[in-house]
């Protein structure tokens, strides 16, 4: 799980106690920070760098945000080097907390299911929380490393320490979740969420667990959704509804051509217009068309970014709808 309230209020301290000492790198903080929330991390990573070396290079929250820039253009490595540095220069527990979870969230981040990077991350989290043992956000890290190494009782320990300081958040509901069915850390539990359709049906993926889901982020402006709207209407007429449902999320943002077009195009199946686009980044969806099919106990099956012009929807869809249904005739 990636805690981006933890890291934003990580970052604001970092910042606080940057701004104890004025210096020339300050702009350069300023500017990279603003880069980290554009999420261009190449031109974060650059200015932090810069910052460092003005700060004699022994700058931890400078390493420490370079760290961070470079988990996020996927380079591991580098990532940790650098958490490594930042612990080596950090002049208090609070540095030194900062450090050890980033590194933590860096292994975390990249581990899958080597129980090796598991296992680091983990005693990195254990780390962390000696040097600040009143950070609750560590028991819920520990936890969840734990429960991903398949130690469940542990990790429900862990989680359950975190709810007793954040039991009003907004990520405990989610950890209860956890606690009851530890799989959620595990497997790729796609995330719930509340829509009104073009017909103003009131729909929640929670309630469509029992059927097979297929959502179809797309675009009036995009020619291979729009090419691939007669292969959804086929799939519409050959799945029932009580075996799967189907979800049209929208990225346009002109409604009355999108509603025009759904008309026009007799897309009878759930239609919407994701306007605030709350549902696109739930799903984390920056490219169309993208189909995620979901299985009927809310796993996340398969995910289909873009489609080139000899690759079908259908064809792409045959063999994992297939092993959705097949494991659903199992299941009975």
């Amino acid at each position: 799980m990636k805690m981006k309230r933890f890291y934003v209020a990580l970052f604001s301290l970092l910042a606080m106690v940057a701004a104890a000492g004025q210096d020339a790198a300050d702009p350069m903080m300023q500017e990279g920070s603003q880069f980290l929330r554009e999420k261009k991390y190449e031109e974060a990573f650059k200015r932090f760098e810069k910052a460092n070396k003005a700060r004699g290079e022994k700058c931890a929250s400078c390493l420490l945000r370079m760290a961070y820039a470079k988990m996020n253009l996927q380079d591991e490595r580098a990532a940790l080097k650098l958490t490594g540095r930042s612990l080596e220069v950090a002049a208090n527990s609070q540095e030194r907390a900062d450090a050890d979870a980033l590194r933590g969230e860096v292994l975390l981040y990249f581990a899958g299911d080597n129980l090796k990077k598991l296992a680091d991350a983990e005693q990195a989290f254990r780390e962390a929380s000696k040097e600040d043992p009143s950070a609750a956000i560590f028991h819920l890290k520990i936890g969840v490393t734990l429960i991903r190494q398949s130690k469940d009782e542990e990790g429900k320990k862990e989680l359950q320490r975190y709810l007793e300081d954040k039991a009003d958040t907004p990520e405990s509901e989610t950890v209860k979740k956890w606690i009851a069915d530890p799989r959620r850390l595990r497997l790729n539990f796609a995330p719930d969420f509340t829509i009104t359709t073009l017909k103003g049906e009131t729909i929640t993926l929670s309630q469509l667990a029992g059927r097979v889901v297929l959502l179809d982020f797309w675009g009036t402006w995009c020619p291979p959704c729009r090419a691939s709207i007669p292969e959804l209407q086929d799939m519409f007429k050959k799945y029932p509804s009580d075996k799967m449902v189907i979800i049209s999320i929208s990225s346009d943002q002109e409604e009355a051509n999108w509603k025009q077009f759904v008309a026009d195009h007799k897309m009878e199946w759930h239609q919407y217009i994701d306007l605030d686009k709350h549902v696109l980044k739930q799903y984390n969806v920056h490219a169309f068309p993208t189909y995620v099919l979901i299985d009927r106990e809310g796993i996340i099956r398969e995910r289909i970014s873009g489609l080139e012009q000899q690759q079908s929807l259908g064809g792409r869809l045959k063999e994992p709808l297939k092993k959705v249904f097949a494991s659903e005739s199992a299941a009975r």
